[in-house]
């Protein structure tokens, strides 16, 4: 009974040394010169003409969906055109929102 405690101390102690010695993770496991850099999108910011365009579609009675399609950009930009940006007297202003309201 001795020798099997004995033997249970020592492997705990063998596992702990395992344990501090292992990396987290696949990208902290791998070296410098193999890990990849994180593909991340370029923010691009919306064309003038693209939003003067959605604007004046929309005013047409166009749907959301047929603007992008006639302008060839995705649903969420057009989307987001609609949602943020007002002509008044031929200018286009962008609306100044709080977050969370």
């Amino acid at each position: 009974m001795t020798q099997l405690f004995l033997q249970a101390i020592q492997a705990q102690k063998k596992a702990a040394e395992l344990g501090k010695a292992r990396v987290r993770g696949r990208r902290e496991s791998l070296p410098p010169d193999v890990v990849e850099p994180q593909k991340q999108k370029p923010k691009q910011n919306v064309r003038a003409d693209t939003v003067a365009l959605t604007l004046e579609l929309q005013a047409k009675g166009l749907t959301r969906a047929v603007i992008a399609e006639k302008l060839s950009v995705p649903r969420s930009t057009v989307s987001n055109i609609t949602q943020r940006y007002r002509r008044k007297d031929g200018q286009i202003f962008r609306i100044a929102r709080k977050h969370g309201s």
